[in-house]
């Protein structure tokens, strides 16, 4: 998970661990049943839309999905011999998404970058649970960052949860910033945030009124194992984060990655990958659709 927090840039950006070469991947690297979100955003005015639910994979190039407040629909993917997919769009059908699956099949990150005109997206799928769960599948401490395109503002933040599997978040910390209030980064704390999961490994978050960046109730969903949380506000923003590896860890190796931005008047959405270097180096490559500025 990285995140930028600058005061005129609002960026998501989500990796997951890059598919191996000498493994080569088909239509089988994706079977089964995942969480998604997708978020859409139309440049310049703002306009967002967001689908979130459940997307299943039949392991041969066809998906159906479903989520709350749609009649659902179904896809087609391919994947690459790299773990490269393209899939159909569950928030466009029109349009192809260009994505990757992660080494362990647990993770699907992508973005719409072949479509033009002044609409962008993220989006990014957790593997569900296939046995039924309880609060104390999220335990431990996640870092991610939210993104929110709010009526009169747009917000983002660095997010630090802390929780002990009872259904409670012990600390929710956020960095970061609102254009609504001048772009100045601000450190704040959401106090007496909980969570509950039905059995299915959806559920609700409720952040609370303390902190103005990351506030209300959410919609979430956790990965199978509970490493990854997934977050939903209807039509407006997308929380994800990621339980801290234990002991020491360094960013390094290759991952695949994908970026929502808007700095100023500049939008883009991006997929590809990222090349981890150590000592603060990465080289990137990746795929775009960013126009100019608009007017």
């Amino acid at each position: 998970m990285l995140k930028r927090v600058t005061g005129r840039t609002f960026v998501l950006m989500c990796a997951a661990g890059l598919a191996s070469a000498q493994e080569p991947f088909n239509n089988t690297a994706l079977s089964g049943r995942y969480h998604f979100v997708q978020l859409l955003v139309t440049g310049p005015s703002g306009e967002t839309r967001t689908l979130a639910g459940a997307i299943a994979f039949d392991g041969k190039g066809a998906f159906s999905f479903s989520a709350e407040g749609t009649a659902g629909g179904q896809g087609n993917y391919a994947v690459g011999a790299a773990g490269d997919v393209a899939l159909t769009s569950p928030i466009r059908p029109v349009e192809y998404l260009s994505a990757y699956v992660s080494a362990d099949r647990e993770v699907l990150v992508g973005a719409c970058t072949f479509a033009a005109g002044t609409t962008y997206d993220f989006f990014v799928a957790v593997r569900a649970p296939a046995a039924s769960v309880t609060n104390a599948l999220l335990n431990g401490a996640y870092t991610g960052a939210w993104l929110e395109f709010a009526p009169r503002a747009m917000k983002s933040g660095l997010v630090s949860l802390t929780t002990e599997g009872n259904g409670r978040f012990s600390r929710v910390a956020v960095l970061g910033h609102a254009s609504d209030a001048g772009g100045r980064t601000v450190s704040q704390f959401a106090a007496n945030s909980t969570y509950n999961l039905k059995p299915d490994g959806t559920g609700t978050a409720s952040f609370g009124t303390t902190a103005s960046l990351l506030g209300g109730e959410r919609e979430i969903f956790v990965s199978q194992d509970g490493v990854y949380l997934l977050g939903h506000l209807a039509g407006r923003g997308i929380l994800i984060a990621v339980r801290q590896a234990s002991g020491t860890a360094s960013f390094e190796g290759r991952y695949w990655i994908a970026e929502l931005l808007v700095d100023g008047r500049n939008w883009s959405a991006a997929s590809g990958s990222l090349h981890a270097l150590g000592a603060g180096r990465a080289l990137l490559q990746v795929r775009d659709e960013s126009p100019a500025a608009e007017a």
